[in-house]
């Protein structure tokens, strides 16, 4: 299992649940989320605290995920970490602009 953690500086994306393929999930910003720390947002991202949600995903089959942020409120960053809690990836403006984007191999059911 894959911890997928979406985190917006300063405002979050509220919730948290299970990512499914091909299934977007839609959430209010809010400011009640937890704080969250890696070592490049104590590094780059200073200004304010960064809050975040978790959503577990399984993958259903060995392969390249792609996980994407987006956000016209808010710049956002996603940060995609093991069951283990192990940091296996983050982005803050890959995808265009605001948006964040991670594109991952996993293997099924891991």
């Amino acid at each position: 299992m894959v911890t997928t953690s979406i985190w917006a500086l300063i405002l979050l994306v509220q919730g948290s649940g299970i990512l499914k393929v091909a299934q977007p999930v839609e959430g209010m910003v809010t400011d009640e989320a937890p704080v969250v720390v890696t070592e490049e947002l104590e590094t780059n991202y200073k200004k304010a605290p960064t809050l975040g949600v978790d959503f577990d995903f399984v993958p259903p089959e060995t392969g390249n995920y792609y996980f994407d942020l987006r956000s016209y409120d808010f710049d956002a960053y996603l940060i995609l970490r093991n069951s283990n809690n192990q940091l296996l990836a983050e982005d803050d403006d890959g995808l265009l602009g605001t948006h964040s984007r991670i594109v991952f191999e996993l293997e099924a059911n891991q």
